[in-house]
């Protein structure tokens, strides 16, 4: 089964997903592999911990990386979709075919987050590139 496959079957699976990310399960559109290893939790529990206790932002970090826990060093997809309003990032335990995490977005809000994904992957990249 392909990938994108997968995470339509995982959007279909999954129980209480918002029924417009299911109206357009169709509609995805970035389908990447994604692994999280010890490294990328330690990062997160430093930022989440930085965060001020009223920073909005800190429960959602916090739920986003518990989800994650059960999964490191394993391959999640990643995918997202936009619909007329809205985009959706979520990612999907491949073996299960189940949503472990999801997030709506605005649009706007969607192609910044995506660009700055996209410039830290490169820098990520230029960064192992010049310790050879």
């Amino acid at each position: 089964m392909e990938k994108k496959e997968i995470l339509i079957r995982a959007i279909r699976n999954t129980e209480g997903l918002p029924a417009v990310l299911r109206e357009h399960a169709d509609k995805i559109g970035v389908c990447e592999d994604e692994l999280f290893d010890e490294s990328d939790f330690k990062n997160a529990d430093e930022h989440i911990q930085s965060l001020s206790p009223s920073d909005p932002s800190k429960a959602e970090l916090a739920k986003k990386w518990a989800a994650f826990r059960p999964f490191c060093n394993i391959t999640l997809f990643q995918g997202s979709l936009w619909t007329d309003e809205t985009a959706f990032n979520f990612w999907v335990a491949p073996e299960t075919t189940t949503v472990i995490h999801w997030r709506q977005w605005s649009q706007e809000r969607f192609k910044l987050a995506r660009e700055m994904i996209d410039v830290s992957k490169k820098l990520k990249a230029l960064q192992q590139k010049s310790e050879r």
